[in-house]
């Protein structure tokens, strides 16, 4: 876990550092700081010695639990990830791999301002937070490695739905809805 962390940490780092060579005005100097804290606060929730106490205290495995959701994710998402991950790959796949036609595709694009709307965004979160919480599902976590690690990556995953109205980073467009 702390290698991977580590690995992706340095990859962050060399697409920010090639996106400050090219738009020193888009990469502002917070986002490493932010996107390092949010990877400092995911191997403090799964990685850490605080996980390994997690099936044996269930405060813990609350706090894993707000971590991901709470915590983690706005910092990733303050880190602005998608730029310096999209300058982190090399040209030669960027272009030949199709990536940058992935992400101009139109149902992409689709799919992107459905899941970004405040409502999908906030249901979704809720969803996941009752759902994993019930007691069938809550045992299923705590009695299976596999379902505990679907359970972490579901509440990041909602986490980084949920906190992405608010951020409103590249590649979403800023809306601010009525309600």
């Amino acid at each position: 876990m702390t290698a991977t962390l580590c690995l992706a940490a340095l990859i962050y780092y060399r697409g920010w550092v090639r996106l400050r060579r090219v738009l020193p005005n888009v990469a502002s100097r917070w986002w490493p700081c932010a996107f390092a804290a949010g990877l400092f606060a995911l191997w403090a929730a799964i990685g850490s010695p605080l996980a390994a106490l997690d099936e044996e205290l269930l405060s813990v495995h609350m706090v894993q639990h707000m971590l991901l959701s709470v915590v983690v994710a706005p910092l990733i998402l303050l880190g602005a990830p998608a730029l310096p991950l999209l300058y982190a790959i090399p040209g030669r796949l960027m272009l030949n791999g199709g990536v940058a036609r992935l992400l101009r595709s139109s149902s992409v694009r689709a799919l992107g301002r459905v899941l970004a709307h405040p409502a999908i965004c906030w249901s979704v979160a809720l969803v996941v937070f009752i759902g994993w919480h019930t007691p069938p599902m809550l045992q299923l976590g705590l009695h299976s490695e596999g379902w505990h690690a679907v359970e972490h990556a579901s509440f990041l995953g909602s986490g980084l739905l949920f906190w992405w109205p608010v951020v409103q980073l590249w590649p979403s467009s800023p809306v601010r809805h009525q309600w």
